[in-house]
């Protein structure tokens, strides 16, 4: 049986894994910082950094002997995933799916990322209500995908008394640039089959 590999918050892919588990076995990671996972440096989110971490999962799991393993990563996880296969340190690696991004359309996104971030809403008085906002923003579009998912981005904050973001993503800008610069050379190189799905090519790199 394949393991696909999954990096990036657990739960976002909780729908779409429901149904590749009748076909393969399923291990779907946290981002650090995201999710239930702890780590001493919650920021830290270099490319290196955030290699190391699947790699010493797939490490913790199998030892030295994997399983065949697919790679599986939307937006910032599909980078991650790129570059783990990239590294060719999973000698059982069978296969690399990247979800809807491309270095190109990636990085000229960056320019409004501290602008994003800073229009969203930070606190919320309730779960429903950071829900109820995500579905309504646009960030999710599906209702069960945000039940699922959107809880554990989020913690209490006792003396704010509401919940707030786990994640600080405007204190990880330094690391912005690297997640994406080389990434279609990286994802072309990579010596495994390989599949990109996008949401439309109008902005899909001169590489493809």
């Amino acid at each position: 049986m394949v393991d696909y590999t999954v990096y990036f918050p657990r739960l976002s892919f909780a729908l779409s894994t429901s149904k590749i588990k009748e076909k393969a076995r399923v291990v779907a990671m946290d981002l650090r910082g995201h999710g239930k996972s702890t780590t001493e440096n919650e920021t830290d989110l270099s490319i290196e950094t955030m290699c190391n971490d699947v790699l010493a999962v797939v490490k913790a799991m199998y030892g030295d002997s994997p399983p065949a393993i697919v790679l599986v990563g939307h937006s910032m996880g599909g980078s991650v995933a790129v570059h783990v296969a990239a590294k060719r340190a999973l000698s059982s690696l069978a296969g690399l799916v990247v979800v809807d991004v491309v270095e190109g359309t990636a990085l000229a996104s960056l320019i409004h990322m501290q602008k994003i971030l800073s229009s969203r809403v930070h606190h919320f008085s309730s779960i429903e209500k950071a829900i109820e906002w995500s579905v309504r923003g646009g960030s999710l579009r599906n209702i069960d995908s945000a039940r699922v998912s959107v809880p554990t981005t989020l913690k209490y904050d006792d003396s704010k008394k509401c919940y707030i973001y786990r994640a600080r993503l405007e204190e990880t800008e330094q690391y912005w640039k690297s997640w994406y610069e080389g990434l279609s050379e990286k994802f072309l190189s990579c010596p495994v089959p390989k599949l990109l799905l996008l949401a439309g090519t109008d902005r899909l790199d001169r590489f493809f």
